[in-house]
């Protein structure tokens, strides 16, 4: 959700759904009451030991990198 990873603009000329223009509005919606840091907008951030995760992903997802 930061947009910081640098291969971002070469991923996103291959997503069919999101685009990277929208992406700022799309992280404010989702984001407006948590930081960024939070595992409820970013799992990266979340302790998931002894739990089962189930991620379902496309593999030209913009949020894929």
């Amino acid at each position: 959700m930061t947009l910081s990873n640098p291969d971002i603009t070469t991923i996103a000329k291959h997503d069919p759904v999101l685009s990277l223009p929208a992406m700022p509005d799309v992280i404010k919606v989702i984001s407006e009451h948590h930081s960024l840091q939070d595992a409820v907008v970013s799992p990266l951030y979340g302790n998931f030991d002894n739990q089962r995760i189930l991620v379902i992903s496309g593999t030209r997802d913009l949020t894929n990198l």
